[in-house]
């Protein structure tokens, strides 16, 4: 397994060791000992699946009262991951980082810490988005998350000189910018 810091700290890329033959190929996605030893010791209790189509935007959400971690993958296609900031007292609140998300040969994934808004932007015909997460998603705790337009942030959505996703939810489009949330509806870091 590789492991790569993204540019803010928390994040990860991570590339599991995969084996091939004329078969096909294996690849170990999770292994609680080997991530562990390398500083992830999050314990995953759901994973959730999402189909989407090109030009859909899922973004940008949190849980507050249940946070989770994520362990995130493509299983197909190509998307614009983001990752935001949000935690109280941060020395990188309100800072982002993004990573073109492939399905391929590499097997990539994403880890994301607690305390990050986290979305992504369909690039490709489809997508199937694999994600593991640390706690059980919870209706009770709302709808958290920062509005994927946030004029303060200048998410980095723009592919190719199109900026602008073709389909946002009624919901993800009426989420407020960062700086309009109340401050006890965000985390606070660590």
């Amino acid at each position: 397994m590789k492991i790569k810091e993204m540019s803010l700290p928390g994040p990860l890329l991570i590339y599991p060791d995969a084996h091939s033959d004329k078969r096909g190929s294996f690849l170990e996605l999770w292994n609680q000992k080997a991530f562990s030893q390398n500083g992830i010791r999050d314990k995953f209790v759901q994973i959730n699946q999402s189909t989407s189509c090109a030009g859909v935007l899922r973004g940008m959400h949190y849980q507050l009262k249940s946070p989770q971690a994520k362990l995130c993958r493509l299983i197909h296609g190509v998307a614009r991951d983001v990752i935001i900031d949000i935690r109280l007292s941060s020395p990188t609140f309100g800072q982002h980082t993004s990573w073109l998300m492939y399905a391929g040969d590499s097997h990539p994934m994403i880890y994301i810490p607690k305390g990050f808004a986290h979305g992504f932007l369909v690039l490709s015909e489809r997508v199937v988005f694999e994600y593991f997460c640390s706690d059980y998603y919870s209706e009770s705790d709302g709808q958290h998350g920062v509005r994927w337009d946030d004029p303060d942030l200048n998410l980095p959505w723009a592919i190719n000189g199109n900026s602008e996703p073709v389909i946002v939810s009624a919901q993800d489009n009426s989420l407020p910018f960062l700086r309009d949330i109340p401050r006890n509806e965000l985390p606070i870091y660590p």
